[in-house]
C-alpha cells in the first residue's frame, strides 16, 4: 500500500500568512498617516495660503458629515453626503 506524501513547502507557507497580513496593515497605516500629514496639517489644508480652516466637524450618520469652515471673514457650513457636498450656510463674520 502506497501513501501519498505532501511537500513540506506547502505547509510552511501557511505560517507566514498572519505576518503578511500584519505587514500589509502596517503599510496601509503608514500610508494613511503620511497622506494625512501631507494634505491636512493642523486643521488647515496644506498649500491653502488664503486661510481655509476647518473649525469643526460632526458625523451625523455613516454617510453624512457636517463641517464648519472659516475662510477669510466667512463662516461656511457644509454637509458632505453620498450624493456630494451641500452648502448649508455661508455667513460673513463681523
Amino acid at each position: 500500500m502506497h501513501f501519498r506524501k505532501e511537500a513540506a513547502a506547502e505547509g510552511s507557507g501557511q505560517l507566514l500568512a498572519p505576518y503578511e497580513i500584519l505587514a500589509g496593515l502596517a503599510l496601509a497605516g503608514a500610508a494613511a498617516y503620511w497622506l494625512r500629514r501631507r494634505y491636512l496639517q493642523g486643521g488647515r489644508i496644506a498649500g491653502a495660503e488664503d486661510g481655509v480652516r476647518v473649525v469643526g466637524k460632526c458625523r451625523l450618520s455613516v454617510k453624512t458629515t457636517i463641517y464648519v469652515i472659516h475662510h477669510r471673514d466667512r463662516e461656511i457650513v457644509l454637509a458632505e453626503h453620498e450624493h456630494g457636498v451641500t452648502a448649508i450656510r455661508d455667513d460673513l463674520k463681523p
